[in-house]
């Protein structure tokens, strides 16, 4: 019985960092769109 409390606690822990992991990944591509449309702004305005 501890091994499979310990084993959900486990798939637990993994399950969480997979959602954190997803997060950060959206996060990270949000960011990086923010960048591209002002790279592409800035780029307009240059001579």
């Amino acid at each position: 019985q501890i091994l499979a409390l310990f084993q959900q606690a486990l798939d637990q822990l993994v399950d969480n960092r997979e959602r954190e992991g997803d997060q950060l990944d959206q996060f990270i591509r949000q960011r990086l769109d923010t960048v591209a449309e002002i790279t592409a702004a800035v780029r307009q305005q240059l001579p």
